[in-house]
């Protein structure tokens, strides 16, 4: 360590482990529930197979930081529960996928699967990037204050009081209750979520987002629509625009170069190192 540097710790040996099966889930759900899905997998990363390859080698990375004691039968479990989720699920919404480590509260941390409790300060997520040294801190019961760093135990959600609160189905009162991820609340009681065509309701102001629209959908002009489809574009063809009146525009795995407006592919993507600052 030289000084005034901080102090580096080697990462710990690989996790005789398997989980890209469990990251082409995460992507596929990412692609068919985000309005921006496909796009971004094909412009950043060739498409869902290249992110799921890419989600899969930050799998491996952070399963070998202090504290995370993952097993294969643990993520068989989870995978086992994503295959036949819809977008109305996250990995926290289920038992089985929610991974917790040996750290005891407080102790220094990066990532959410080295706290015995399930939640650091300062995680990451699963697409990469290092993040900032946390602490391991308990997540609040059902009926505690949330919010503010403070997160809900697993299957509860932060309720716009800032309390933990069990989620509701369809058809009940959301008059003192979040509605879970299926449906919106209208009316004092919980509805089912639009499909597309179907009418919808947005507080943007231009009038575009997610509104109470299902899926990758999004509430345009009072009608949830889907997104427009992609259209790859060649190492070498035009770009520049975003976006044309029938499709998004996206260099495939490469980006548009500002000074030719040509589609050029990415530089080549560092080597994953085998150490990283520690966290006190």
């Amino acid at each position: 360590m030289t000084p005034g540097s901080e102090e580096y710790v080697e990462l710990g040996p690989p996790l005789d482990v398997s989980t890209f099966e469990l990251s082409l889930l995460g992507a596929e759900a990412f692609v068919s529930c985000s309005a921006d899905g496909e796009r971004i997998a094909h412009a950043g990363y060739g498409g869902v197979v290249g992110m799921a390859a890419y989600i899969d080698a930050n799998y491996r990375r952070r399963f070998r930081r202090p504290g995370i004691a993952i097993t294969q039968a643990q993520i068989d479990a989870c995978t086992a529960k994503l295959r036949d989720a819809d977008c109305s699920a996250g990995l926290a919404a289920f038992v089985a996928c929610d991974f917790r480590g040996t750290l005891a509260d407080g102790a220094g941390c990066r990532d959410d699967l080295q706290c015995a409790s399930g939640h650091c300060t300062s995680s990451i997520s699963p697409m990469g990037g290092t993040g900032d040294c946390g602490v391991c801190k308990p997540r609040a019961p059902l009926g505690a204050t949330c919010g503010n760093g403070t997160w809900c135990d697993s299957g509860l959600v932060c309720d716009d009081d800032e309390t933990c609160k069990a989620p509701v189905p369809i058809g009940a009162s959301c008059a003192n209750a979040p509605c879970d991820r299926r449906s919106y609340c209208e009316s004092g009681t919980c509805q089912p979520l639009r499909r597309e065509g179907e009418t919808c309701r947005t507080n943007r102001p231009d009038g575009v987002d997610y509104g109470n629209c299902w899926g990758r959908n999004r509430c345009r002009d009072g009608v949830c629509t889907a997104p427009k489809p992609v259209t790859l574009l060649k190492h070498g063809e035009a770009c520049g625009d975003y976006e044309d009146d029938t499709s998004f525009l996206v260099c495939n795995s490469g980006a548009c170069d500002k000074e030719t407006k040509r589609c050029v592919p990415y530089e080549p993507r560092r080597e994953v190192t085998t150490r990283e600052l520690a966290c006190k």
